[in-house]
C-alpha cells in the first residue's frame, strides 16, 4: 500500500510498524464488512501487528446475538472481546460523576473493560 499524501503515507507507515492493532466495531452489518477487510489484510500479511478485535455495545437483541455469532466465527482463534452495553450503570456513573467501578464493581461491562486493559498492557 502506498499513498503520496503525507498524512495518508504516515498513517500507512504507522500501521506497518505497529506492534498491536485494535479493531473496535459495533454490532451492525456495516462493521462486519469492515471486519472482513481487516481480516483479509491480516491474512495476506500486510500487517505484522498482533490483532485484538472488540465488539462494543453488545446488547441482547436477536440481531445483535446473530452478529456476535458471525463475529466470533470470522475472528476464530484471534484475540477478541465482547463489551456488553450496560446503559443503567453508565448513566448512574455519569450522574454521580464517578467511575464505573464505584457504581457497579461486579458488572459484566467492567469485567470486559478490564480484559481489554489486560490485553493491551501484556
Amino acid at each position: 500500500m502506498s499513498d503520496r499524501r503525507k498524512p495518508a503515507r504516515d498513517y500507512l507507515e504507522f500501521l506497518e510498524v505497529a506492534s498491536q492493532l485494535i479493531f473496535v466495531m459495533q454490532p451492525d452489518n456495516n462493521h462486519m464488512f469492515e471486519l472482513d477487510n481487516v481480516l483479509e489484510a491480516f491474512e495476506s500479511g500486510k500487517y505484522r501487528a498482533r490483532p485484538l478485535f472488540l465488539i462494543n455495545q453488545l446488547g441482547n437483541s436477536r440481531r445483535e446475538r446473530s452478529i456476535y455469532k458471525r463475529f466470533t466465527a470470522r475472528v476464530g482463534d484471534l484475540d477478541s472481546i465482547a463489551i456488553p452495553y450496560d446503559r443503567n450503570n453508565i448513566d448512574l456513573a455519569k450522574a454521580q460523576y464517578c467511575a464505573l467501578v464505584d457504581v457497579s464493581p461486579r458488572s459484566k461491562m467492567r469485567k470486559a473493560i478490564r480484559q481489554v486493559a489486560d490485553q493491551i498492557i501484556e
